[in-house]
C-alpha cells in the first residue's frame, strides 16, 4: 500500500484556512503520476490545538461541522485527518441522526458504520426544540474524519452513550482497498494494537518533551514492526501554538521493519512511501521512499511545505505547499538533542506566534548580558535580523563594557539598534519626587525605577512601529521573583521563561559553536542587573549552578526542603546541604507566586511550566521548613494510622464516633 503523510502546522481555530491548505495538499498528491492510496494527516490538523475555551463556543462547534463536511466532500484521495466535533445530549432524534448504531454485520471487525448523517444533518429540523440540541458539558471532542467519497464519515473516537457520557475508543479498525488498518488517535502504539492489522496509523499531536521525540523511538518502532510484520504510519503535528510546541518527526515504517521515510523535526513536510517490505513492491514507489535515505539518483519528488518563518505576513493563511526534490546526497532526518533541540523549538515558537498573529517585527532591550543576547539571537534566527530591533538603554549605573558588548552583539547579528540613554529621565524623575515628598525614595524604589523606565521606552517604540516586545527573563529569575513588576516583567512572550540560567549559558555556547555571534565577554562576565555600582546577581541569589540545582529538584521533581537536603547526600554541590539556604530559596519561590502571575507566557519545552502547571495559591500560609526526613514507607505507615477504622463496639443506639481512646503518636505529633 502506497501512503502519504502530511506533517503540517495548522493555525489554531482557523478552520476554513486549515481546510483549504489541507485540500490543496491532497490535490497536489492526487496529481502525481502514481498517487498514494491513502493520505494521513496528524491529530487536530483541521482545528489546531490546544483549543482551550474555544472548544466550548457554540459558533466554533458549528463551523467545525461545516468544515468537516467540506473536507470530506472535496478531498480527492482517501484521507484521514484529525479535528474536533461537538457532542450533543442524546435523545431519540439526535441519536438516530448523529450516531447510528454499530453495523450488525461488522461484528468480526469492530468498524463504526457511516457517520455521514452527522455531517449532513447535525441539527435535525424534525427536532421539536427551536434550538439545536444542547452540547454535552458543552464541548468539542477530538475526532478523526475519513474522507472517502460517499463513504466519508467521522470514525467515532468518542461515542456518546444513552446516559450522556462519552465512551472513548482506543482505536478504530478500517478496511481500505482490501487493507486492514487500525487508526490510533493521539496515542503511541502498544502491543495489543498490532492484532489483526496490516498497518497501524498513529495520528499524533505530541508536545515537545526535551530530547524525547519520535525519531528517538525509531529503532524500537522498526523492531516492533519487523517482529509483527505490521507497517507503521506515524503522522505528528509540528509548529507552535502559544506556549505549546510540536516537534513533528513523522515516520513511515514498512512491514519488514525498514524506515521508509522520516520527516525533519519542526518543519512541514510531506512523505510518500510504500508500506510493503518485500521485493515485489512497485519499483517507482520504492524509489520515492529510498530517496530519503540517499541511495538512488532519481525519485518522484517528495513534497515539502515552506516553513512559516520563510513566509511573508500576507501569505500566512493562504500559504501553498511548494514542491522540492530530495537529492540523492541529502541526509535523512536526524535526531537532535538539547540544546540544539531547544534552540529549534524556541525559534519556532517565536516565528509561529508572530506570523500566526499577523506581526512581522520584534523589539527587545539589549543590556549586554547573557539573557538579552540569547533572546536577540533567537529572534534573529527565527525572523531574520531585519525584523529584530534592539534598544540600548544605558542608565546611571550601566558600565561602558556592557554598552560595548551590546553593540558588538548587534553588529554580529546584523540587527538594527537605537541608543536611548535614561540618565536625564532618571534624574528628572528623582528631582520631581524630591520636590513633592522631600525625599528621593527608598533604595529599592530607585533601583526598580531603572527597569520601569526601560519598559516605558520599549513600549513607546513598540506602539509607534507595531513591534512586539520580547521579554528577556529566564526561569531562575521567575522562580525567585528576581525581576521588577511593570519593568522587566513586561513583554508579549518570554522565550527563555522556561529555561534556567545555566540552560541559557548552554544555549549560548551551543549557538556560538555553529558560528560565534554572542561575544565571549558576555559569557565570561558575572551576571549583573547593574542596579547599583558593582552590583552582582550573587549579592541577592546563590550561585546559579547551586540555585538551579535546588530549583530543578523543587519545581521539576516537586521536592521539599527536607527531600532536597537529604537526597543530595555526599554528591551535592558545595552548599546544597545548607538547610537555611535551601529553605530560604524555597520560601522565596513561594513568595514570588504573585509576581509570576504578571510574567509573560513562555514556550514549554520540557519540565514544569510556571505559568500553566505550577499553580500554587498566592495567599499561602504553608511553611516548608526543614523537617526531619521521612521516607515514603514511614509516611505511608503514619497515614494509615490516621485512617484507623471507626470504633464499632459502641452500645446499641449510641452514635458511631471515632475511637478517642487511641494514644497519640509522639513522633507524629512532633513532626
Amino acid at each position: 500500500m502506497y501512503v502519504a503523510v502530511v506533517q503540517c502546522n495548522p493555525v489554531v481555530g482557523a478552520l476554513q484556512q486549515n481546510c483549504e491548505r489541507a485540500l490543496s495538499q491532497v490535490e497536489e498528491l492526487a496529481q502525481l503520476s502514481d498517487p498514494p492510496a491513502l493520505v494521513v494527516f496528524p491529530a487536530f490538523a483541521l482545528s489546531g490545538t490546544p483549543l482551550g475555551g474555544l472548544s466550548t463556543h457554540t459558533a466554533f462547534s458549528r463551523e467545525c461541522v461545516e468544515v468537516a463536511r467540506r473536507f470530506c466532500s472535496e478531498a480527492r484521495l482517501p484521507t484521514l485527518i484529525g479535528t474536533v466535533l461537538p457532542s450533543f445530549k442524546p435523545n431519540a432524534q439526535t441519536t438516530k441522526n448523529l450516531w447510528p448504531a454499530r453495523d450488525a454485520q461488522a461484528t468480526e471487525s469492530p468498524l463504526l458504520v457511516s457517520n455521514v448523517q452527522a455531517l449532513e444533518n447535525p441539527w435535525p429540523v424534525s427536532d421539536p426544540s427551536p434550538q439545536p440540541p444542547s452540547p454535552v458539558f458543552p464541548y468539542c471532542y477530538p475526532e478523526v474524519l475519513l474522507a472517502q467519497g460517499n463513504r466519508s464519515r467521522a470514525l467515532g473516537f468518542n461515542t456518546p452513550l444513552t446516559d450522556g457520557r462519552l465512551q472513548p475508543q482506543p482505536g478504530v479498525r478500517l478496511d481500505i482497498n482490501g487493507h486492514r488498518l487500525t487508526v490510533l488517535f493521539n496515542r503511541v502504539v502498544c502491543e495489543a494494537d498490532y492484532d489483526q492489522s496490516e498497518a497501524l496509523i498513529m495520528m499524533l499531536a505530541l508536545p515537545c518533551q526535551g530530547a524525547k521525540t519520535l525519531l528517538t523511538s525509531t529503532d524500537r518502532l522498526c523492531a516492533d514492526a519487523r517482529a509483527r510484520a505490521c507497517a507503521l504510519v506515524v503522522a505528528d503535528l509540528c509548529g507552535a501554538a502559544d506556549s505549546t510546541v510540536f516537534a513533528g518527526g513523522s515516520l513511515i515504517i514498512s512491514s519488514a521493519g525498514t524506515l521508509r521515510a522520516a520527516a525533519s523535526l519542526f518543519n512541514e513536510e510531506i512523505l510518500c512511501a510504500s508500506l510493503s517490505g518485500n521485493a515485489n513492491a512497485s519499483p517507482d514507489r520504492d524509489i520515492d521512499a529510498r530517496a530519503l535515505d540517499g541511495d538512488v539518483d532519481a525519485c518522484e519528488p517528495a513534497r515539502k511545505s515552506a516553513p512559516l518563518n520563510q513566509l511573508q505576513q500576507s501569505q500566512l493563511v493562504k500559504q501553498q505547499p511548494t514542491s522540492s526534490r530530495k537529492q540523492a546526497n541529502e541526509q535523512p532526518a536526524r535526531t537532535i538533542m538539547p540544546p540544539e533541540e531547544q534552540w529549534a523549538a524556541l525559534c519556532l515558537a517565536i516565528s509561529d506566534y508572530l506570523h500566526k498573529n499577523a506581526f512581522t517585527d520584534v523589539a527587545l532591550g539589549i543590556s549586554g548580558g547573557i539573557d538579552s543576547a540569547v533572546v536577540a539571537t533567537l529572534a534573529s534566527d527565527a525572523l531574520g535580523p531585519e525584523h529584530v530591533h534592539g534598544l540600548l538603554m544605558p542608565s546611571p549605573h550601566s558600565s561602558a563594557s556592557s554598552l560595548r558588548d551590546a553593540e558588538q552583539l548587534a553588529a554580529n547579528l546584523g540587527i538594527s539598534t537605537q541608543i536611548f540613554a535614561l540618565d536625564e529621565l532618571f534624574t528628572t524623575f528623582g528631582q520631581q519626587f524630591l520636590r513633592l515628598v522631600g525625599t528621593r525614595g527608598s533604595d529599592l524604589a530607585i533601583q526598580n525605577l531603572q527597569a520601569r523606565l526601560r519598559t516605558v521606552v520599549l513600549m513607546y517604540f513598540s506602539n509607534s512601529f507595531n513591534w512586539l516586545l520580547l521579554n528577556t527573563g529566564n526561569k531562575s529569575e521567575a522562580a525567585m521573583g528576581y525581576s521588577t513588576l511593570y519593568g522587566d516583567t513586561a513583554g508579549i512572550m518570554a522565550p527563555l521563561g522556561n529555561v534556567y540560567k545555566t540552560g541559557v549559558y548552554a544555549l549560548a555556547r551551543w549557538r556560538n559553536s555553529t558560528g560565534e555571534v554572542i561575544p565571549a565577554s558576555v559569557l565570561a562576565k558575572p551576571p549583573s542587573a547593574e542596579l547599583y555600582p558593582g552590583q552582582r546577581d550573587t549579592d541577592s541569589l546563590p550561585d546559579y549552578e547551586l540555585l538551579d540545582t535546588i530549583l530543578q529538584m523543587h519545581v521539576e521533581e516537586n521536592k521539599g526542603a527536607s527531600d532536597i537536603v537529604t537526597s543530595c547526600g555526599n554528591q551535592a554541590p558545595e552548599g546544597l546541604g545548607d538547610v537555611a539556604m535551601v529553605t530560604d530559596v524555597l520560601h522565596r519561590v513561594q513568595a514570588a507566586e504573585f509576581k509570576r502571575r504578571q510574567e509573560p507566557w513562555a514556550p514549554k519545552l520540557d519540565g514544569v511550566d510556571f505559568t500553566a502547571q505550577r499553580n500554587w495559591p498566592i495567599t499561602n500560609g504553608f511553611v516548608d521548613k526543614a523537617r526531619p526526613y521521612l521516607d515514603s514507607g514511614t509516611v505511608l505507615r503514619r497515614l494509615q494510622e490516621l485512617y484507623r477504622p471507626l470504633n464499632t463496639d459502641m452500645p446499641p443506639g449510641k452514635p458511631n464516633v471515632p475511637n478517642t481512646d487511641i494514644s497519640p503518636n509522639p513522633s507524629l505529633e512532633a513532626n
